[in-house]
């Protein structure tokens, strides 16, 4: 029942009964005692308030308690006043995730040595940190693997321009890492970098996990696929790699460069990845088809003259396949890196 007619009908009978009551009095002379169902229509009435405001606080918790630490209060409020919104259960949809890492990770908790009070409590700003752009973006921060972290744009709110905005949260949580870095040299601590991998695909989502501990969690090939992109993100010597499904979708929003055909560890099918940085269009055209062809002394001097170029924002990633190539094409060159490590 609508909430307002649950006030309104209660009223209404309420007023057809007295003036029932007083029309029959005046008119016939009928003495009809309306207390009594007046004061019944009252009691139900409220009874059946109090318990739908009782289930609807109810709900309300349960779905602050389901997502309170995955989303934006923002989202977290849109959810409790349109809960039809979201699927308590699991469903599976397009998604794009986001599978980062922290680098350095080593490193930093070396300087701190045994103070395991104070490598926690940076740790936590760092995670804070790249949380933001998350909740800014209205994505879904699903765990903390460690410094590790994974979350999703299109669930639990959908979101038909996911992938966009899982590329535009990346940027912006590879940012906040910058300025976190500034207060690490303000303390005397080493920086840290940040890897991510995004990808694009049905995933399944919802409540997920045992009879006795179940979160709001993520799974499918495209999950670990994500998380296979970032783990290649040192050897391409870029920040973030983004799946074949990702690229596309986002092609004109950003600029998008092609950086390889690789079989991630466990799987034995190539597929194209790609990050966001500024190339030479032509030249980069190139030396993709020399390298795709096996003809990788031509390839390497197009990536020794991309390397050079200071338009170029990801010559990391060209003095990388540079010092690849040079080591030789593998037999059975069919275009396709077999990657050895995850």
């Amino acid at each position: 029942m609508n909430k307002h007619l649950s006030y309104i009908l209660p009223l209404l009978f309420v007023f057809g009964i007295w003036y029932g009551s007083h029309y029959a009095y005046t008119h016939y002379r009928i003495l009809i005692d309306a207390i009594i169902p007046i004061t019944a229509i009252i009691i139900i009435s409220l009874h059946i308030n109090i318990v739908r405001f009782i289930t609807e606080l109810n709900q309300k918790l349960q779905i602050k308690r389901q997502f309170g630490s995955y989303v934006s209060p923002v989202i977290v409020e849109r959810l409790q006043k349109n809960p039809e919104l979201i699927k308590l259960g699991g469903e599976e949809k397009m998604l794009t995730a986001v599978m980062t890492d922290m680098r350095n990770f080593t490193g930093l908790g070396e300087k701190y040595g045994q103070d395991v009070e104070g490598f926690t409590a940076i740790m936590n700003q760092y995670m804070t940190a790249i949380a933001q752009p998350v909740f800014k973006n209205d994505g879904c921060l699903i765990k903390f693997i460690g410094d590790a972290s994974l979350h999703i744009h299109g669930a639990p709110l959908d979101d038909e321009r996911h992938a966009y905005h899982a590329v535009k949260t990346t940027l912006e949580m590879i940012e906040a890492v910058e300025e976190f870095n500034k207060h690490l040299e303000s303390i005397g601590k080493p920086p840290v970098g940040m890897g991510a991998g995004v990808n694009t695909g049905k995933i399944l989502v919802g409540n997920i996990g045992s009879e006795g501990k179940m979160g709001y969690d993520v799974l499918g090939d495209p999950v670990s696929v994500a998380a296979r992109l970032e783990s290649q993100t040192k050897s391409y010597g870029v920040l973030m790699i983004l799946g074949p499904d990702t690229a596309e979708a986002v092609k004109d929003d950003f600029d998008v460069v092609w950086l390889d055909n690789i079989a991630v560890k466990g799987k034995t099918v190539g597929l194209d990845i790609y990050t966001v940085g500024k190339t030479i269009k032509h030249k980069h055209e190139e030396y993709k088809k020399e390298y795709t062809r096996g003809n990788w002394k031509k390839a390497i001097t197009w990536a020794k003259e991309l390397e050079a170029d200071p338009k170029v924002t990801i010559g990391e990633y060209y003095h990388k396949m540079i010092s690849r190539m040079e080591e030789g094409l593998p037999a059975n060159w069919d275009g396709t890196y077999h990657a050895t490590s995850k």
